[in-house]
């Protein structure tokens, strides 16, 4: 029976400790991924580097249409006079960004993909005819160059959640439709496309017969979400093997074949559009990143216990957000990064706002590589838009707090603890918070599924003048609303599976006063574990034993990183800590309120030591305030770093402790600590706890 017992014991050890691993390994890999969502994704670094401007080469001489039309020939007279008015005006828009680089957009690179299959294949739209100017001819000086325009409304139909539940339209538009038919089938027009190609120059033959060569070819590619809006354009680069005949007599080229080389490369770029809010994100990002390394720097190390005149204003409280004073040398290992920059009001919130601005060019730039990727096999790009899709975990966070907040202040709760919903929207750990984002993750796929039932209506088939482009309908915006409904149904899935798989942890953590303070009393979402379960004989509610500095540091971060609700503790919890320590029998001891006073006696009453026979005795220490903190600055720090108070405390064994404290919170939101005598500690005697590196037991 021992040595099952032992096997026990190690098999727990050894999943506590893969379950840390774990943890640590997602943290790490996280943080990764923010770093590079915060370099690789950065606009304004991407932008600077310029590579993106090379795209532009066929446009490099031409200011107006006429120029375009002078200089290229293009396929089945598909030209630039020929498109619709909307698609015009796209056009002059991509070449004024080019020719006047006034910083209303970023010219971006997206890679550079590997052509496995005909899905990345784009050459064939230059097989056609096309007429060859005679004023003037083709000559050293007027390459003949080839040139397409093709301009269309993508029509779309369906949603998500209708091809998921089998309840969308699957019978298809036949080709050739035009807009009445494909309304009255249910489809609607959801984006603007002009789709430009341009070839390098070709040489002429001198006779009728087929020849192959290979010519690089730009594309262009402009799309416009509403009718009149900016396009975002798509850049791309191909080299392209053509078969072509000329016919001198009828001045017509032909090209009977066009395609790009299997095991090619792709090299792919965007143009966006550079607003106010996209500098902004990429602003409050980088600030918020450095906040969360400051802020965590600080957790590391114990923050002195806060009393309500420290928090008085609202300077003093920022002040006191980025660098609390005093702060201790002594290590605290309260909180994990991730804990941190997943929990905290400031980040969470700054960073979803962040996200939110910048969201229009993500969701496009994230699409179009993703399309590129998906026939190619750029590990790197999976990386990229990995990082740029798990901006949306913040989200997620940010929807949490905002709902605990919401039930909170609609609830007519006065108790803290007696709120059920609030106490259900927490989760246990980090994993959790990691699970509840892998639909997030596939926000782009799941946007590509639901546009699957689209067709493109042409300007050769017929006149597109006439018809909107709603953005509420465009290719994006129709799919959001229910990306998020299926994002807030996720995550209560996630956490009804957290709180039923964990059901016997947060039942014990629901009858701790001070890990109800950040499952029932403030916007804290992580019920971290810094404390351990202690179980006490005749004590109807559930203690923890909790270090001092660790006490300090989560009372810090509760204040200054989340809201507080400002609830007070129930009666039935405080009468059951007064009923354990009047039935405990332990000596009392009549002493003065505490106070910050300077002229008013304070002691720790929380302090025990061992005698020689075992059993636990009672020892107050009764010093002057002034007197206690010219002793505590007497220390030197390698004194404080081992933890030796002379004549604060005496060297002896971990002390029993047989006298409980409870957390709570004032209408204002600031947390005190009270004893079993209803005495609140003030700062002074957690500072002697800190020094001694003592625990209290919480109930």
């Amino acid at each position: 029976m021992v040595r099952i017992f032992r096997l026990c014991l190690r098999f727990d050890y050894s999943v506590s400790t893969l379950g840390h691993v774990f943890q640590a390994s997602l943290s790490l890999f996280s943080a990764f991924l923010v770093a590079v969502d915060v370099t690789c994704n950065n606009w304004e670094i991407v932008h600077a580097i310029g590579n993106a401007k090379h795209f532009f080469t066929p446009l490099q001489d031409i200011t107006t249409i006429q120029d375009m039309v002078s200089q290229y020939a293009f396929v089945n007279n598909m030209t630039p006079d020929t498109i619709s008015k909307v698609a015009k005006s796209m056009l002059n828009y991509t070449v004024d960004a080019m020719d006047v680089d006034n910083g209303a957009n970023y010219f971006l690179t997206a890679n550079t993909y590997t052509i496995l299959e005909s899905n990345n294949d784009i050459c064939r739209t230059l097989v056609g005819t096309y007429t060859v100017p005679t004023r003037p001819p083709p000559s050293q000086a007027n390459p003949f160059r080839l040139a397409a325009a093709i301009n269309q409304i993508t029509y779309i139909r369906g949603s998500p959640l209708s091809k998921a539940f089998g309840t969308a339209d699957t019978v298809v538009a036949p080709k050739g439709s035009k807009d009445q038919e494909l309304t009255n089938m249910g489809y609607i027009p959801g984006r603007w496309d002009l789709d430009m190609r341009f070839s390098t120059r070709i040489d002429l033959p001198l006779d009728t017969n087929s020849y192959s060569t290979n010519v690089s070819m730009y594309r262009i590619f402009s799309k416009s979400f509403c009718s009149g809006c900016d396009p975002n354009t798509e850049l791309g680069l191909d080299i392209c093997s053509i078969t072509y005949s000329y016919n001198a007599t009828n001045n017509t080229f032909a090209v009977a074949s066009a395609k790009a080389f299997l095991g090619g490369s792709h090299l792919l770029g965007l143009v966006i559009s550079r607003t106010w809010g996209t500098v902004a994100s990429l602003a409050i990002r980088g600030v918020c990143v450095v906040f969360a390394v400051v802020g965590y720097a600080v957790s590391k190390k114990t923050v002195r216990w806060t009393d309500p005149p420290t928090m008085g204003s609202w300077v003093r409280r920022i002040i006191h957000t980025i660098s609390p004073t005093p702060l201790y040398k002594f290590p605290s290992h309260t909180l994990t990064f991730t804990t941190f920059c997943l929990d905290s009001d400031l980040f969470v919130l700054f960073y979803s706002f962040a996200i939110v601005l910048d969201e229009k060019n993500s969701m496009v730039y994230s699409r179009v590589m993703n399309r590129w990727n998906q026939y190619s096999d750029n590990s790197w790009v999976s990386v990229q838009l990995f990082a740029m899709q798990f901006r949306w975990l913040w989200l997620n966070c940010a929807v949490l707090k905002l709902l605990k907040s919401v039930v909170n202040v609609g609830a007519m709760t006065r108790y803290n603890g007696t709120n059920v919903i609030v106490g259900f929207l927490n989760l246990s750990s980090v994993t959790y918070v990691y699970l509840s984002a892998v639909l997030l993750i596939l926000r782009t796929q799941f946007i590509e599924y639901g546009n699957t039932d689209n067709v493109g209506l042409f300007s050769t088939t017929e006149d597109l003048d006439g018809i909107r482009v709603d953005w509420f309908q465009s290719w994006y915006t129709r799919n959001i609303p229910e990306f998020i409904l299926v994002m807030i149904v996720n995550l209560i899935c996630v956490i009804a599976l957290d709180h039923t798989l964990n059901r016997r942890l947060w039942r014990r953590l629901a009858r701790n006063s001070l890990a109800r303070q950040a499952m029932f009393n403030s916007t804290s979402i992580l019920s971290v574990m810094y404390y351990t379960f202690h179980d006490v004989p005749g004590y109807s509610g559930q203690a923890v034993l909790v270090q001092a500095r660790a006490l300090c540091t989560a009372q810090w971060f509760l204040l200054c990183h989340t809201t507080c609700f400002g609830l007070a503790e129930h009666p039935k919890n405080i009468r059951a800590m007064i009923t354990k320590h009047l039935g405990s029998g332990v000596t009392t001891t009549t002493a003065s309120r505490r106070s910050s006073n300077p002229n008013v006696p304070t002691y720790d009453p929380m302090a025990t030591k061992a005698t020689t026979t075992g059993t636990p005795t009672n020892k107050y220490i009764v010093v002057k305030a002034k007197a206690a903190n010219a002793e505590v600055a007497s220390l030197d720090d390698t004194t404080q770093a081992t933890g030796v108070l002379t004549d604060l405390e005496e060297t002896a064994v971990q002390p029993n402790i047989t006298e409980m404290v409870i957390v709570a919170q004032d209408p204002d939101g600031h947390i005190h600590l009270y004893d079993a005598r209803k005495r609140e500690l003030q700062a002074l005697s957690l500072e002697i706890k800190i020094l001694g590196d003592t625990y209290y037991v919480v109930a």
